[in-house]
């Protein structure tokens, strides 16, 4: 955060930054050592500059982060030992508060306190498949991005079936759409693609090149794969994206199905100060978690738990919430209304929401669109299912999602 700071006074990337900010922290630390009175300010800012090594510096330079550590700590100790000041217990906090801050980074920088590894997550999942599945299936890894492949398992072998690209949504997984897979490859040649992909170190200027890595990305899979066209359905994040590569990539792309898809709409209300400086910094709501170690699973639970307590208990008071009250604010720079236009997009489109109520999204946005849009378009609405709507309600969703499908080659044809 305090590069990130440094980096938007300075016009800099981030790396230049950096430096500039642990010498700047370096020198102040210098000048404290000289003058024992400084004492309260040297250590935390030996401690910062230690932290910001510690983020910056790759987490499989194993051997630097603990010498990082241990070097802070024997400062921290000799420096509070040998000072002049005599007792205080003021003092002694502050070094005891700043070794724990050191300590923390460094095993939450290494995920030390995950418990699961690639390895385990690649079990499990071949666990849930064999479960759910019961077709044949195969576990890749296809241009960097992890892939499920569900051949077709149908009985008509007359003609060729379609092949149907299934695109997660943001903090998902292909193990989401589990339970839609059997009802799928009955009828079509199913891909799953992204989770448990590569993790490049990426540093995005603008929102363009965030857009384009994403939809590169995709298109380095599809060329991998050899397919020639797709029917892309992207849930939630993953449906903005698939919008985007179905703009960019019309060709490859025979139909498009937005489950539950974030972007839709403009901005409802300005975003409060506090969110924009975050995201600015580039801190992502996984990025908390993970710093908070070992308690970001119970962190993550109680946040949960208590909006949905919350949530009932005004719902008793005052009747049902509006569209998404409760949901995450899943805006997009460019919102999709202004993408999903005639001039813009060519191929049918179906959109897939959860029961009126309990969708994170509101599907009106989605039926203000239809009606300019000339090619076959249809909106479903999924009862007793929210924005999960694979997971909530997996038997009405399959047969919306191939009766969407099915319909529109009809239409296509």
């Amino acid at each position: 955060m305090a590069w990130t700071s440094m980096s938007l006074f300075l016009g800099r990337s981030k790396p230049v930054a950096a430096i500039v900010s642990i010498l700047a922290i370096v020198g102040v630390a210098v000048v404290c050592v000289l003058q024992d009175n400084l004492v309260g300010y040297d250590i935390p800012a030996v401690a910062t500059a230690t932290i910001l090594l510690l983020t910056l510096i790759p987490r499989k330079l194993l051997v630097v982060h603990v010498s990082l550590v241990v070097g802070f700590l024997s400062y921290a100790i000799t420096r509070r030992r040998y000072s002049t000041l005599g007792p205080s217990s003021a003092l002694d906090n502050l070094v005891l508060l700043s070794s724990i801050a050191i300590v923390w980074t460094f095993i939450s920088a290494q995920s030390l306190w995950i418990r699961a590894n690639s390895d385990a997550l690649v079990q499990a999942e071949g666990v849930l498949y064999k479960t759910a599945i019961q077709p044949i299936h195969h576990l890749l890894v296809v241009a960097g991005m992890g892939t499920v492949h569900v051949p077709y398992a149908g009985k008509d072998t007359s003609k060729k079936p379609l092949t149907v690209v299934l695109i997660h949504g943001y903090a998902a997984g292909n193990g989401f759409w589990a339970l839609t897979l059997n009802h799928l490859a009955e009828h079509f040649n199913v891909w799953l693609g992204i989770g448990r992909s590569d993790r490049p170190s990426v540093a995005f200027k603008s929102y363009d090149e965030a857009d384009a890595f994403f939809v590169e990305s995709l298109e380095r899979w599809r060329q991998e794969l050899k397919l020639d066209s797709m029917v892309l359905c992207g849930h939630s994040m993953g449906g903005m994206f698939a919008t985007h590569y179905s703009l960019k990539y019309p060709k490859h792309v025979q139909q498009l199905v937005l489950v539950s898809p974030c972007g839709l709409p403009e901005v409802e209300s300005p975003v409060h100060w506090l969110f924009d400086l975050i995201w600015s910094l580039e801190i992502t709501p996984m990025d908390l978690v993970r710093l908070a170690g070992p308690f970001g699973r119970r962190f993550v639970r109680f946040i949960l738990s208590s909006t949905v307590a919350s949530t009932r208990v005004k719902c008793d008071q005052n009747g049902p919430p509006p569209h998404g009250c409760d949901g995450p604010r899943a805006y997009a720079k460019r919102p999709l209304k202004h993408m999903l236009v005639p001039d813009e997009v060519k191929m049918p489109i179906s959109f897939i929401y959860g029961e009126d109520g309990n969708d994170w999204m509101n599907s009106a946005h989605a039926a203000k669109i239809i009606p300019g849009l000339p090619q076959h378009t249809v909106l479903h609405k999924i009862p007793s299912a929210g924005h999960q709507v694979f997971m909530d309600n997996p038997q009405e969703f399959n047969d919306r999602m191939v009766e969407s499908i099915l319909a529109a080659a009809a239409v296509a044809n």
